[in-house]
């Protein structure tokens, strides 16, 4: 695990494994799960498989004995899974935190030995390593394990045994330290606790990349009673979290626990652990109102920026309503008036009409009259000796045509001139319209000419504003570690003299008086005036008693000192 640096129990530590182990520590950590039939719903391992390889993670691919396609390793998990018996163990997911220390080549060389060494060749695994984007500073490998020896189709890992998740932590600490141990990098990882690693610091708890950032960009985060599902059941139990953290976010959690590891570390009979750690405690107390500083300031800034952008959005949305309602207001205007203007031309063309149809039926009545009046004669002559049969068909179709092609014609004629009259209605139309549409949207682009500048010039405010941010917090962290140096070099100094345990020294280089360079009492009261003059606000040493041991002056002899060991804590 990583100390944390300043915050926690920082330099002291690392400088006290340095010393003792010339080594510092990496991040250790590694997840191991499992997908089951009967635990997950179908389809789950093939879905896992697509989320690792998603696009936005740029993953880079590892695999063995699974296709290395995203499509294809999918469609190989799927039919896995339905060749699996009702009960199966489909597969298992690792996670594991690759070191930032080392380079992609580096990482990606790791992850394939890892892999190898896990499944000894005989075990399908597919991987996907996230180093990308949003996880640059978070370089993590996504290893999925199918515990199924291809040829002989038993169990070879025996990932659903106790203790195995025990074997692959320890078999990830030793293929990990290896590769940095072989990239020349004196960084190691430990899968131990804490207390097992014998560091006296208690463990703080997780925050989350998005609680970070509501906590430092939106708002502070509140507790809530939750409803959480039981695994393996469609029951659910109440957590009441707001009683869990007693009003207590992640963050302020853990900066209790840092706090007081460092209340703890001040209490270390060790010289330079103890100053240590009242440097640090200053150091958090300026950082922690740094931090509330520009926490606020932050979420101000994106309150503000919410705001402007939603009423600017507003503002825009109602002119365009308003440009809307006024182009739709006035091509009504101009569509009635053309009404209006063509509405004599189309009552004419209705009277023409009317009177058309009127004289058609009228010269159809008059036709049918003398159709029958011939047909009367006609039976007639069908009773006299010249009648010829067919000779009157002539007569008859064309007495039956002639009013069918003049009601076909007074159609044709009707068309045209309601034709002629839509054409001409539509093309006035077209060019009244066409000059109240090219006046909207001149409108329209103009409102979103003037939406996107006043965008444009919200957001360059808005960066100005946070660069001035960003500039403060960098002065604030360059002051605070400036400090640290001075502190730190103070302390170097007063621990160098105590490791020289000659008053002889002591007095050839500090110019110590005869009075009091006799005793352990002169040196450590040299040493603090030294510090009071270097930072006026440095915390005086306690007596000698607690800092050599036993004093010259209770009769001991000189006091022997081995390197300080400052702690784990």
């Amino acid at each position: 695990m990583r100390l944390p640096h300043p915050a926690g129990w920082p330099s002291p530590t690392r400088s006290a494994r340095r010393l003792s182990e010339g080594l510092a520590v990496a991040i250790y950590s590694l997840n191991h799960s499992a997908i089951g039939k009967q635990t997950h719903a179908a389809g789950t391992a093939g879905a896992h498989v697509r989320y690792v390889t998603r696009k936005q993670a740029v993953p880079e691919i590892i695999a063995n004995l699974i296709p290395a396609n995203r499509n294809e390793a999918r469609a190989w998990m799927e039919k896995h899974e339905a060749e699996s018996r009702k009960n199966a163990r489909v597969c298992d997911k690792l996670i594991v935190a690759l070191p930032i220390e080392l380079d992609a080549q580096q990482r990606l060389a790791l992850a394939r030995d890892f892999a190898a060494k896990l499944t000894e060749g005989r075990v399908p695994y597919f991987g996907a390593i996230h180093a990308a984007g949003k996880d640059a500073s978070n370089p993590h490998l996504h290893l999925i394990v199918v515990d199924r020896d291809p040829h002989t189709g038993k169990r070879h890992l025996q990932t659903s045994e106790k203790g195995s998740t025990e074997k692959f932590r320890a078999l990830w600490e030793q293929v990990c330290n290896e590769h940095l141990a072989g990239a020349g990098i004196d960084t190691r990882i430990d899968r131990r606790t804490l207390e097992a690693q014998g560091i006296e610091r208690a463990p703080q708890i997780h925050v989350g990349a998005e609680g970070q950032h509501v906590n430092e960009n939106v708002r502070r985060p509140a507790s809530e009673t939750r409803e959480v599902a039981i695994p393996k059941g469609k029951k659910t139990r109440t957590v009441d979290y707001p009683a869990i953290d007693q009003g207590r976010t992640r963050k302020e959690f853990n900066d209790q626990l840092i706090d007081a590891n460092l209340l703890n570390a001040k209490l270390s009979p060790d010289f330079g652990t103890r100053k240590r750690a009242e440097v640090e405690l200053r150091l958090r107390t300026m950082k922690k109102l740094d931090d509330q500083r520009f926490a606020e300031a932050r979420r101000a800034l994106n309150r503000r920026d919410r705001e402007a952008r939603a009423q600017a959005w507003q503002q825009h949305q109602a002119a365009r309503r308003a440009l809307q309602e006024a182009r739709d207001t006035k091509t009504a205007e101009v569509r009635a008036a053309i009404k209006a203007q063509f509405a004599p031309a189309w009552a004419e063309y209705a009277d023409w009409k009317e009177k058309a149809w009127q004289q058609l039926s009228h010269d159809k009545r008059d036709q049918v009259a003398r159709v029958r009046h011939a047909h009367g004669c006609i039976v007639q002559m069908k009773r006299g000796v010249h009648f010829q049969p067919g000779m009157l068909r002539p007569v008859f179709g064309h007495a039956a045509a002639k009013p069918a092609e003049a009601a076909f014609a007074l159609k044709r004629e009707e068309a045209a001139r309601r034709k002629a009259i839509s054409d001409r209605q539509s093309q006035t139309l077209k060019e009244r319209l066409g000059e109240t549409l090219r006046e909207s949207r001149a409108a329209m682009a103009a409102e979103k000419q003037r939406y996107q500048e006043q965008r444009a010039e919200f957001q360059r405010s808005q960066r100005e504003q946070w660069r001035e941010l960003f500039r403060q917090q960098i002065e604030a962290r360059e002051l605070r570690e400036a400090f640290r140096k001075k502190q730190e070099t103070v302390i170097g100094q007063v621990e160098g003299a105590m490791r020289k345990t000659d008053v002889g020294w002591t007095r050839g280089v500090f110019g110590l008086k005869a009075a009091n360079s006799n005793t352990a009492d002169g040196v450590a009261s040299h040493f603090a005036d030294a510090g009071r003059k270097a930072d006026p606000g440095w915390t005086s040493t306690p007596p000698a008693r607690a800092v050599f041991g036993r004093a010259a002056s209770d009769g001991g002899s000189r006091p022997k000192h081995s390197t300080p060991t400052l702690g784990r804590g």
